[in-house]
């Protein structure tokens, strides 16, 4: 990748590499890139505010001195899997702020995340409202549990490839709950039937009960529910219930995002801390809501005696993982005279697709 990055155009200041699935032919899905460069422009915005020690209100909105300064320019994809040059607008002639170099800020973010150095963050941002709000856009732009796709980052300043795919998205997803609160007790699954922004309410339609359900939001959760008001959607937060044992009311909400019902591929999965299973073709699981309650994620896959029941995606990969690493431990590598009929044919359906890697 270091090749790449000493090639690119002047115009240019950092190489963003889409890697994995579609994009191993050069491809990528427009919703997937659309959705990392807008949080790629989003993030910029945000730095781009914490620089100028902007005042931030509740729905961030980028004045026209951050736009002046912090806009993004892309180039055209190169070879490469999916890689996309992209730089800092050239500044106008304008009596500003001088900016900070945003690449390898950027850079310096993402690998925040890749060690998990979340400590190193607070001294970056004198908002924690600011920084949530990059956390987020991060999270955006991260692949996400299930996703196939990894994203490789490599600056001028730093041209070392730095790699994260969706375990890091995960990683993410549960610093930003432990920092909302210590006590996410209730995910409930709903269609969003109004927003009350003067009150910072949303309502939503309780499938197992076919009531609505009020649920009090923080003011920073309120872009996350305008890009989500369509399609059911999932709340997570302190509740009331009622005498019957089903909640009637969430309040401080911490958590509010659509249903990603899109199947689930599985690439690689984690044995032990030197190991990795790796499937030759990535293993496609569908997902669907469970049908009784509409307030669990399946998914299901036979040929391999797969089936995981969860509240969350982020829950479903996880223990689809786990039964992977069971059936390989218990099955891929046994030995055929120690199983049944059945259980040798299962045997040689994993071993059929699952090499073994071991890694430093």
């Amino acid at each position: 990748m270091s090749d790449l990055i000493e090639s690119l155009s002047k115009e240019f200041d950092a190489l963003l590499k889409i890697e994995g699935a579609e994009a191993d032919n050069h491809l990528i899905k427009a919703e997937t890139l659309a959705t990392i460069i807008t949080a790629l422009q989003s993030i910029a915005f945000l730095v781009g505010a914490n620089d100028l020690k902007s005042s931030l209100n509740q729905r961030f909105k980028p004045t026209k001195d951050l736009k002046n300064q912090y806009t993004l320019v892309l180039g055209t994809p190169e070879k490469g899997s999916y890689a996309v040059p992209w730089g800092m607008n050239p500044l106008p002639e304008l009596d500003l702020l001088p900016r900070n170099d945003f690449p390898s800020v950027f850079y310096g973010l993402l690998e925040t995340v890749q060690k998990r150095s979340w400590e190193v963050l607070e001294s970056q941002f004198g908002s924690s409202s600011l920084r949530k709000r990059v956390l987020v856009e991060i999270l955006r732009l991260l692949p996400q549990s299930g996703d196939s796709h990894r994203i490789t980052i490599a600056t001028r300043n730093n041209q070392e490839p730095l790699t994260l795919s969706s375990h890091d998205h995960r990683a993410l997803k549960l610093a930003l709950e432990g920092e909302s609160t210590e006590n996410t007790v209730m995910t409930v699954t709903g269609d969003l039937i109004k927003i009350d922004f003067e009150r910072r309410i949303v309502t939503i339609k309780y499938p197992p009960t076919g009531k609505a359900l009020d649920c009090s939001y923080l003011p920073e959760f309120e872009d996350m529910i305008v890009t989500n008001r369509t399609g059911p959607i999932q709340v997570t937060g302190t509740f009331v219930l009622d005498d019957d044992g089903n909640p009637k009311s969430l309040s401080d909400v911490t958590k509010i995002e659509a249903i990603d019902l899109s199947p689930i591929y599985i690439q690689e999965v984690p044995l032990g801390e030197s190991s990795r299973l790796v499937f030759k073709e990535a293993l496609m699981i569908p997902v669907t809501l469970d049908t009784e309650s509409s307030q669990y994620m399946v998914a299901e896959l036979s040929e391999l005696n797969i089936f995981a029941y969860t509240l969350n995606r982020d829950l479903l990969v996880e223990e689809l993982e786990n039964q992977i690493q069971f059936l390989w431990q218990n099955y891929g590598e046994a030995k055929p005279d120690e199983l049944s009929e059945d259980a040798q044919t299962l045997r040689t359906k994993l071993r059929d697709q699952i090499r073994v890697e071991h890694h430093a």
